[in-house]
């Protein structure tokens, strides 16, 4: 670790002492995050596949409900045709 700042602070009745470091990035430190940035990305990356396949769910589930709506009308005014035929 190396210091990056050292600061007293006196307000007169206390000295407070701020440090601040840094700490030297060695190979294990970034293997973890390398890792933990890859478990984000694949945790993103599974939500959003999960996420547009329930919206192609929904999607086609409308649509399959829309034609049983449009059959339901052709079938309506197949009656009122016949109705008004006779």
């Amino acid at each position: 670790m190396q210091i990056l700042e050292d600061t007293t602070v006196n307000d007169g009745t206390m000295n407070l002492e701020i440090i601040t470091w840094v700490e030297n990035m060695t190979r294990k430190t970034n293997t973890a995050l390398i890792g933990l940035l890859g478990t984000i990305l694949m945790g993103l990356a599974t939500w959003t596949l999960v996420t547009l396949i329930e919206l192609q769910l929904i999607v086609t589930m409308i649509q399959s409900d829309l034609m049983s709506i449009d059959k339901q009308f052709g079938r309506v005014y197949n009656f009122i045709d016949s109705v008004r035929g006779k």
